[in-house]
């Protein structure tokens, strides 16, 4: 949905970070290397085209039946635009605070991204579960929640759940791994000299 896609794309950004904290506390740049490659790929070639494909078949939904399909066309194109930005956004604060060893300040991002985004869902939950068109919810036409779940965007999501989480689920798994088996490898063994720089 429009309204949450800002914060989730900032707290995917700012979590993946997260996730490679050790790794990017090695990397002099935050845009050159392999685990920001990956977040803008996942963000602009799944992330992005997810949004903009349930903004243009459930225009109502998407917005929270707040605009139907007689919106400008620059809509979408923010839209989407907004769903890279604030993914690299998310992305270069959580950089930033893990190369000035604040790992606590990084963890506050995705929470604070996280905690909006449900925080909206929570108080639109009518809205979220309306399984209407943008007209019968202006008509004031009932839905029962338990609809929803047969709809047609309850099927869109499942179908982009299923292409979508395996990529998103990947990083939190396989980089704080990578991560601590690198730390192992570079660490000093006890009484040892350490290694020129």
């Amino acid at each position: 949905m429009v309204q949450v896609d800002v914060f989730w794309t900032f707290a995917i950004g700012s979590s993946f970070a997260a996730a490679a904290s050790r790794q990017l506390k090695n990397e002099k740049k935050p845009y050159v290397n392999k685990y920001f490659v990956y977040t803008l790929v996942f963000l602009s070639v799944l992330f992005a085209p997810s949004g903009v494909y349930l903004l243009w078949a459930f225009p109502g939904w998407e917005t929270m039946f707040m605009l139907d399909r007689n919106v400008h066309p620059s809509i979408p194109c923010i839209f989407a635009a907004t769903n890279i930005l604030f993914g690299i956004l998310g992305w270069r604060m959580a950089y930033g605070y893990i190369k000035k060893g604040q790992p606590g300040a990084v963890h506050r991002l995705y929470l604070f991204g996280y905690a909006m985004m449900f925080g909206i869902l929570g108080f639109g939950w009518k809205r979220f579960f309306y399984s209407g068109t943008i007209e019968e919810w202006r008509a004031g036409v009932p839905y029962s929640v338990s609809a929803w779940f047969t709809s047609d965007v309850a099927l869109a999501l499942l179908v982009m759940g299923v292409i979508i989480a395996p990529p998103l689920i990947y990083p939190y798994r396989a980089w704080p791994r990578e991560g601590k088996a690198l730390s192992l490898t570079t660490r000093v063994p006890h009484g040892a000299a350490p290694r020129p720089a």
